[in-house]
Protein backbone atom coordinates (compact mmCIF):
# COMPACT_ATOMS: atom_id res chain seq x y z
CA UNK A 1 0.00 0.00 0.00
CA UNK A 2 1.48 3.71 -1.00
CA UNK A 3 0.71 6.97 1.42
CA UNK A 4 -1.42 8.07 -1.49
CA UNK A 5 -4.04 4.89 -0.95
CA UNK A 6 -3.63 5.50 2.88
CA UNK A 7 -5.14 9.20 2.87
CA UNK A 8 -8.12 7.94 1.06
CA UNK A 9 -9.02 5.55 3.54
CA UNK A 10 -8.99 9.08 5.46
CA UNK A 11 -11.19 10.78 3.53
CA UNK A 12 -15.02 11.75 4.61
CA UNK A 13 -16.86 10.76 1.87
CA UNK A 14 -21.04 11.10 1.84
CA UNK A 15 -21.11 7.71 2.43
CA UNK A 16 -20.24 8.13 5.79
CA UNK A 17 -21.96 11.25 6.01
CA UNK A 18 -25.66 9.13 5.27
CA UNK A 19 -26.50 7.29 8.48
CA UNK A 20 -29.79 6.45 7.63
CA UNK A 21 -30.93 3.92 4.77
CA UNK A 22 -33.41 5.75 2.24
CA UNK A 23 -37.23 5.70 2.33
CA UNK A 24 -39.29 6.70 -0.09
CA UNK A 25 -42.02 8.35 1.93
CA UNK A 26 -39.33 10.36 3.51
CA UNK A 27 -37.00 11.70 1.12
CA UNK A 28 -38.59 11.60 -2.19
CA UNK A 29 -42.19 12.65 -3.59
CA UNK A 30 -43.15 11.78 -7.15
CA UNK A 31 -43.17 14.69 -10.00
CA UNK A 32 -46.92 14.10 -10.36
CA UNK A 33 -47.69 14.90 -7.09
CA UNK A 34 -49.28 18.45 -5.29
CA UNK A 35 -47.07 20.85 -3.70
CA UNK A 36 -49.07 20.19 -0.49
CA UNK A 37 -48.04 16.26 -0.49
CA UNK A 38 -43.98 17.57 -0.83
CA UNK A 39 -44.59 20.33 2.26
CA UNK A 40 -46.06 17.76 3.95
CA UNK A 41 -43.43 15.37 4.02
CA UNK A 42 -40.90 18.22 4.35
CA UNK A 43 -42.83 19.11 7.66
CA UNK A 44 -44.02 15.58 8.73
CA UNK A 45 -39.82 14.16 8.53
CA UNK A 46 -38.31 17.86 9.97
CA UNK A 47 -36.20 17.53 6.54
CA UNK A 48 -35.24 20.61 4.37
CA UNK A 49 -36.10 18.91 0.67
CA UNK A 50 -37.21 16.22 -1.26
CA UNK A 51 -35.87 14.56 -4.10
CA UNK A 52 -38.30 14.47 -6.92
CA UNK A 53 -38.67 10.83 -8.87
CA UNK A 54 -40.45 9.75 -11.92
CA UNK A 55 -42.50 6.77 -12.58
CA UNK A 56 -39.24 5.31 -13.04
CA UNK A 57 -38.22 5.94 -9.41
CA UNK A 58 -35.15 8.00 -11.23
CA UNK A 59 -34.63 12.08 -9.77
CA UNK A 60 -35.49 14.10 -12.05
CA UNK A 61 -35.82 17.22 -9.37
CA UNK A 62 -35.57 18.63 -6.22
CA UNK A 63 -38.05 20.67 -4.51
CA UNK A 64 -37.01 22.49 -0.88
CA UNK A 65 -38.71 24.08 1.72
CA UNK A 66 -38.00 27.43 0.10
CA UNK A 67 -39.28 26.90 -3.03
CA UNK A 68 -42.61 26.09 -1.44
CA UNK A 69 -42.26 29.29 0.84
CA UNK A 70 -41.76 31.38 -2.48
CA UNK A 71 -44.77 30.16 -4.52
CA UNK A 72 -47.36 30.47 -1.82
CA UNK A 73 -45.88 34.15 -1.27
CA UNK A 74 -46.32 34.37 -5.43
CA UNK A 75 -49.82 32.72 -5.54
CA UNK A 76 -51.08 32.40 -2.26
CA UNK A 77 -52.76 29.14 -0.91
CA UNK A 78 -53.69 27.92 -4.28
CA UNK A 79 -50.24 27.35 -4.63
CA UNK A 80 -50.10 23.96 -3.14
CA UNK A 81 -52.38 22.41 -5.41
CA UNK A 82 -50.51 23.02 -7.96
CA UNK A 83 -47.88 20.04 -9.49
CA UNK A 84 -44.24 19.34 -8.01
CA UNK A 85 -43.45 19.68 -11.48
CA UNK A 86 -43.72 23.23 -11.85
CA UNK A 87 -41.79 24.59 -8.48
CA UNK A 88 -38.89 21.96 -8.41
CA UNK A 89 -35.75 22.34 -9.31
CA UNK A 90 -35.00 20.16 -12.48
CA UNK A 91 -31.79 18.42 -13.36
CA UNK A 92 -30.51 18.68 -9.39
CA UNK A 93 -26.55 18.46 -8.66
CA UNK A 94 -26.58 15.28 -7.54
CA UNK A 95 -23.25 13.72 -6.05
CA UNK A 96 -21.83 9.58 -5.92
CA UNK A 97 -21.40 8.00 -2.31
CA UNK A 98 -17.89 7.90 -2.68
CA UNK A 99 -17.21 11.54 -3.32
CA UNK A 100 -15.00 13.59 -0.50
CA UNK A 101 -16.82 15.87 1.57
CA UNK A 102 -14.54 18.81 0.66
CA UNK A 103 -15.36 17.58 -3.01
CA UNK A 104 -19.10 18.57 -2.20
CA UNK A 105 -18.85 20.81 0.19
CA UNK A 106 -16.86 23.19 -2.78
CA UNK A 107 -19.72 22.03 -5.23
CA UNK A 108 -22.53 23.16 -2.60
CA UNK A 109 -20.93 26.36 -2.05
CA UNK A 110 -19.77 27.27 -5.59
CA UNK A 111 -23.56 26.30 -6.88
CA UNK A 112 -25.13 27.71 -3.79
CA UNK A 113 -26.93 24.27 -2.70
CA UNK A 114 -27.76 23.58 0.52
CA UNK A 115 -29.53 19.70 -0.38
CA UNK A 116 -27.79 17.86 -3.03
CA UNK A 117 -28.97 14.17 -3.79
CA UNK A 118 -26.92 11.27 -3.53
CA UNK A 119 -27.10 8.73 -6.21
CA UNK A 120 -25.53 5.46 -6.76
CA UNK A 121 -25.94 3.62 -10.27
CA UNK A 122 -29.18 5.19 -10.47
CA UNK A 123 -30.32 4.77 -7.34
CA UNK A 124 -30.99 7.48 -4.46
CA UNK A 125 -29.37 6.91 -1.34
CA UNK A 126 -30.20 10.09 0.50
CA UNK A 127 -30.14 13.59 0.54
CA UNK A 128 -27.29 15.39 2.17
CA UNK A 129 -27.31 18.95 3.76
CA UNK A 130 -25.34 21.43 3.37
CA UNK A 131 -24.60 21.64 7.49
CA UNK A 132 -23.81 17.90 7.85
CA UNK A 133 -21.53 17.82 4.77
CA UNK A 134 -19.66 21.05 6.58
CA UNK A 135 -19.80 19.23 9.57
CA UNK A 136 -18.19 15.87 8.94
CA UNK A 137 -15.20 18.20 6.69
CA UNK A 138 -14.70 20.25 9.70
CA UNK A 139 -13.98 16.97 11.97
CA UNK A 140 -11.63 15.77 9.07
CA UNK A 141 -9.56 18.87 9.25
CA UNK A 142 -9.43 19.49 12.82
CA UNK A 143 -7.87 16.07 13.39
CA UNK A 144 -5.45 16.89 10.39
CA UNK A 145 -4.94 20.44 11.95
CA UNK A 146 -4.42 18.97 15.51
CA UNK A 147 -1.97 17.09 13.89
CA UNK A 148 0.18 19.34 12.27
CA UNK A 149 0.45 21.47 15.05
CA UNK A 150 1.91 17.90 16.88
CA UNK A 151 3.99 17.68 14.78
CA UNK A 152 5.70 21.26 13.94
CA UNK A 153 8.69 20.80 16.88
CA UNK A 154 9.60 18.08 14.83
CA UNK A 155 9.87 19.40 11.21
CA UNK A 156 13.25 20.69 11.73
CA UNK A 157 14.00 17.26 11.28
CA UNK A 158 15.73 16.22 7.60
CA UNK A 159 13.23 14.55 5.50
CA UNK A 160 10.57 15.50 7.78
CA UNK A 161 7.47 14.85 5.09
CA UNK A 162 6.41 11.96 1.98
CA UNK A 163 4.56 11.71 -0.56
CA UNK A 164 1.58 10.13 -2.30
CA UNK A 165 3.46 6.91 -3.92
CA UNK A 166 5.94 6.32 -1.06
CA UNK A 167 5.38 3.05 0.36
CA UNK A 168 3.66 2.67 3.89
CA UNK A 169 6.76 0.25 4.94
CA UNK A 170 9.47 2.89 3.89
CA UNK A 171 7.52 6.07 5.68
CA UNK A 172 7.37 4.02 8.53
CA UNK A 173 10.69 3.33 9.01
CA UNK A 174 11.78 7.19 8.36
CA UNK A 175 9.12 7.94 11.10
CA UNK A 176 11.01 5.25 13.53
CA UNK A 177 14.39 6.52 12.81
CA UNK A 178 13.49 10.45 13.11
CA UNK A 179 11.58 9.49 15.85
CA UNK A 180 8.60 10.80 14.78
CA UNK A 181 4.89 9.82 15.41
CA UNK A 182 3.32 12.06 12.23
CA UNK A 183 4.57 13.44 8.80
CA UNK A 184 3.03 15.34 6.47
CA UNK A 185 2.14 14.52 3.32
CA UNK A 186 3.66 16.39 0.22
CA UNK A 187 2.59 16.58 -3.47
CA UNK A 188 3.35 19.46 -6.02
CA UNK A 189 5.13 21.36 -3.29
CA UNK A 190 1.54 21.40 -1.55
CA UNK A 191 0.61 19.54 1.72
CA UNK A 192 -2.38 17.97 1.09
CA UNK A 193 -2.51 15.56 4.43
CA UNK A 194 -0.98 13.89 7.40
CA UNK A 195 -0.34 10.41 8.20
CA UNK A 196 0.47 9.34 11.59
CA UNK A 197 2.30 5.80 12.43
CA UNK A 198 -1.03 4.85 13.92
CA UNK A 199 -2.74 5.26 10.39
CA UNK A 200 0.21 3.38 8.99
CA UNK A 201 -0.09 0.75 11.73
CA UNK A 202 -3.91 0.17 11.48
CA UNK A 203 -3.33 -0.08 7.49
CA UNK A 204 -0.81 -2.98 8.00
CA UNK A 205 -3.51 -4.67 10.43
CA UNK A 206 -6.24 -4.13 7.59
CA UNK A 207 -4.02 -5.39 4.40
Amino acid sequence: MKIGDLLKTKTTTLRDVLTKPIDANTMTVTVDSEVIEAARRITANSIGALAVVDEAGLVIGIITEKDIVRVISQHGGDALQKPVASVMTPNPTCAKPDDSSHTTLLTMIHGRHRHVPVIEDGVLLGVVMSLDVAKARLSETTSESMALIKLVPDLIADHGECYPDDEIEVVFERMNSLGLRCLPVRENEKVIGVVTSSDIARAKIGG
